[in-house]
């Protein structure tokens, strides 16, 4: 993988080959750009309001014929979101929304960014020559050159961002103009500078190029963005210039790409007097240094900057992944990783774990656990968040455990269970089992983290792109997905540890075996909670009551054990393996556990014999019996301690053991011993020295009650389904069904102004909701009357702008109440300070 974090990248490449500057010299900086260099930054994406309908949308969506715009209506599902369509002219409205094309923008592979960018470029009226170029060619002939931008531009004008015009030039989509206003990070463009224009320079510019100054602003601004993007009247004007005005538009035109900045002197100020005047350069007069538009840069460097242009997606080097393969591995590993979080709630439930001071679980304490439950780390880590996540998690007092709703959730059936987990992950707005921040320190579990929200985002899209592979083939690895995924869709805000964070949890939970999408992982990707419980109950087997015992003291439960069982087992035994049945290995010490619980001989082994599909091992029977006989014959009490024993000679013992010494014990009388140290100390003390002393309190009083057994959670339904977003209804529609809906938009044309949806809410926005658009007030009536979230932007009272989710929405005068999905609280938002609405997709 590259250096770089995995994120969109428009840059440009410097020809091997420079040509002379209009002064006939290199470049002023004294040195010429690498060969081949590669020079990288971000697409200035910018949010402007909503934007007039332009006409030439219009007619150009009047003039597709049913299949076109059906294809359109599916490269743009965001357009039949909320309220319903009412008409071409509200397609229009919904097409041209700053949300909406952003969207559109943000799915495109690299290519057609690299396209978009140079038709945004080129200026005015781009043509297929005139991007060509400017569009690196790579290894191709001039033919394929061409036909891979044909291709391109096919792609671009089914997303309704870009079309050919009748005169073979192309035509950018205003709102595209709008949000890309800097392409290839190099400038912004003339129109986007003239914008920012007042009038008295306006008229000067005009001046400058001889050119009339009549109309109004938006009249003069036209004509003078066409002879700025025309380049050969740009050179022409630079070729006027004075000697040292030539030698300073080289060396800024060259210090632009490089993004060194531009050092002032006479010969700069001079440079700047003579070409902001002639729309040249724009800024330079106060703070910001001056800048080049990209089309006058262009033309001064003809031939010398290009785009780098990959038509190509990158080698897919796939495995073969058979489908009797891809079904028993999803349901092994997510059997098996459903079993780990079982065992993993059933240990909190006895022995909570210990927190940091700063809160969250450390590493220490997470590899003490994984230890103890035969995992590695990465399942603990991953099995804490998705609890945490479902709310069975509580902490207090230095230490986090299980909260009492766990008991219901562990008597699910596993199905059941992993449904919850998997729904969790899918929505999880971080990755769980990433260890370590940009800076390399280690991340607590389940501690504070800073959440950026674009994870559900990333999983969607990974997802679907191994979703795409033909049948029977998988991904090789995650460098191999992460190529892909910048190739397909390089506007993901992908970091480096991204791609193989999520290739490593959805391996975990059987959502990709061997890198292909198992039955489970399409349930998650349409967002279809029924069929993945459906999936989850045909592959992971019901829970085992059951287990088999071996002479040589370990019992083996194959399958998913049931909480009784492993609440049972944990009791008296430690787990040893895990994987299509889990194994407990009985010891002493085990057994003691169960003793100071409470258990007597005889009904542990009864217990035991319940769950046996034998007699019990002789064995066992032999270890229990040795240990009741020796349980309890020390007592120790609180007093910094005493211990004492109906056996004096035992006592003896214990006050000559050398590796007791150090508690300093005291004999007081036949029968008692005082030790210098806490109770917790000598019992851990004797116990690793071989004796099975029990506690008492500070009366003398021996408490060996059980605790009560947790309910078995009946009736409990899943927790996390509503998690799922299932797949809206337009995405569910036939290719013909889209066609025919097509077809009945087009019928509208030339109707004039959509008929919006009415509800009692929409007459009640109308005055309040003067920020927005039609469009989007009525979009949010629509949310209001019929109770669907919605993505509004908002401008609070402090100054601040954030956008959120937000539903179950009730309009009070001029508030409108809502449940916040960002703070998970109700909130209340003041109508006219919403300055933006977007609907939700599902």
């Amino acid at each position: 993988m590259p250096e770089r974090g995995w994120r969109l990248q428009v840059g440009v490449i410097v020809a091997d080959r420079l040509r002379a500057t209009p002064a006939g010299r290199a470049p002023a900086s004294g040195r010429a750009p690498a060969s081949g260099r590669r020079v990288t930054g971000r697409a200035g994406l910018r949010l402007n309001g909503a934007v007039p309908n332009p006409p030439d949308r219009a007619a150009f969506l009047a003039s597709r014929s049913p299949e076109q715009l059906a294809a359109i209506l599916r490269a743009r599902p965001d357009v039949r979101w909320g309220a319903p369509l009412a008409g071409l002219a509200d397609l229009v409205d919904r097409l041209g929304h700053p949300s909406s094309t952003r969207r559109a923008i943000g799915h495109l592979p690299m290519p057609g960014h690299q396209v978009l960018h140079a038709a945004l470029a080129t200026g005015r009226g781009p043509t297929v020559d005139r991007l060509l170029d400017i569009l690196a060619p790579g290894p191709r002939s001039p033919a394929q050159q061409r036909a891979a931008v044909e291709r391109v531009i096919d792609d671009l004008q089914r997303c309704a961002l870009l079309w050919r015009l009748d005169d073979g030039s192309l035509h950018v989509d205003a709102t595209v103009a709008s949000l890309i206003d800097r392409p290839m990070n190099i400038g912004a463009t003339v129109r986007a500078h003239l914008e920012r224009t007042d009038r008295a320079d306006l008229e000067r510019m005009c001046a400058a190029w001889q050119l009339p100054f009549r109309g109004g602003v938006a009249a003069n601004r036209a004509r003078l963005e066409s002879v700025l993007t025309d380049p050969e009247q740009v050179r022409t004007m630079a070729r006027a210039a004075p000697r040292p005005v030539k030698e300073f538009l080289a060396r800024l035109a060259v210090e632009q790409v490089d993004l060194n900045g531009v050092t002032h002197g006479p010969s700069t100020r001079e440079g700047e007097n003579w070409a902001r005047p002639r729309g040249l350069i724009f800024g330079g007069q106060y703070f910001d240094p001056p800048e080049i538009p990209v089309e006058v840069l262009l033309a001064i460097r003809r031939g010398e900057v290009l785009i780098p242009f990959s038509p190509d997606p990158p080698a897919d080097p796939t495995s073969a992944v058979a489908d009797a393969t891809l079904a028993a591995g999803a349901a092994a590993t997510a059997g098996e990783f459903t079993q780990s979080v079982a065992a993993l709630v059933d240990r909190l439930d006895r022995t909570k774990a210990a927190a940091l001071k700063a809160g969250g679980i450390g590493s220490r304490e997470i590899t003490k656990i994984g230890k103890a439950l035969a995992v590695d780390d990465a399942h603990v880590r991953f099995g804490l968040e998705l609890l945490r996540e479902l709310g069975l998690l509580t902490g207090g007092g230095g230490s986090i455990g299980s909260t009492p709703d766990t008991a219901g959730w562990r008597a699910l059936d596993p199905a059941d269970r992993y449904a919850d987990l998997a729904a969790v992950w899918w929505s999880l707005p971080i990755h769980p089992t990433v260890d370590r921040d940009d800076e390399g320190k280690v991340i607590p579990a389940v501690g504070q983290r800073s959440v950026a929200g674009s994870a559900p985002h990333l999983r969607s899209a990974v997802l679907t792109l191994v979703a795409g592979l033909p049948a029977g083939q998988g991904a090789s690895g995650p460098d191999a997905l992460a190529g892909w995924v910048n190739w397909r869709q390089p506007a993901l805000p992908l970091q480096r540890g991204d791609v193989p964070a999520i290739w490593r949890e959805a391996h975990i939970l059987g959502v990709l075996v061997g890198g292909a999408l198992s039955p489970l992982g399409r349930a998650l990707l349409d967002g279809d909670a029924e069929r993945l419980h459906q999936v989850a109950t045909e592959l992971l087997a019901p829970a085992t009551s059951a287990g088999r015992f071996g002479s040589d003291l370990t019992v083996m439960v194959a399958g998913s054990p049931s909480a009784s069982v492993s609440r049972l087992l944990d009791t008296c035994a430690d787990r040893e393996g895990r994987g299509a049945a889990v194994v407990w290995r009985f010891s002493p010490a085990g057994i003691r556990r169960a003793f100071d619980e409470g258990w007597t001989a005889d009904e542990l082994l009864d217990a035991l014999r319940r769950i046996a599909d034998a007699d019990l091992p002789q064995p066992l029977a032999y270890l229990v019996a040795d240990v009741a006989r020796r349980h309890g014959h020390l007592v120790v009490l609180p007093a910094m301690c005493c211990v004492r024993s109906a056996d004096p000679a035992l006592l003896a013992e214990v006050v000559a053991h050398r590796s007791l010494q150090r508690l300093q014990p005291y004999p007081v009388t036949a029968e008692v011993v005082s030790f210098q140290h806490s109770p917790a100390e000598v019992v851990e003390a004797l116990r690793a020295a071989g004796y099975l002393p029990v506690a008492a309190d500070a009366h003398g009083v021996v408490d060996l009650r059980r605790a009560p057994e947790p309910p078995n959670g009946s009736g409990r339904g899943r927790r996390a389904a509503h998690r799922l977003t299932d797949r809206s209804a337009a995405d569910r529609e036939t290719a013909a069904a889209t066609e025919a809906f097509a077809a009945d938009l087009l019928r509208t044309a030339g109707v004039g102004e959509p008929s919006r949806p009415t509800g009692p809410s929409a007459a009640r926005l109308e005055p309040l909701a003067n920020r927005l658009a039609d469009v989007e007030r009525h979009q949010l009536a629509w949310a209001i009357d019929h109770q669907t979230p919605v993505t509004i932007t908002y401008h609070a009272a402090t100054g601040g702008i954030s956008t959120r989710t937000i539903s179950e929405l009730e309009l009070v005068g001029d508030q409108l109440h809502a449940w916040c999905h960002l703070r998970e609280d109700e909130r209340v938002f003041t109508v006219g300070r919403i300055i933006g609405v977007a609907p939700v997709g599902g």
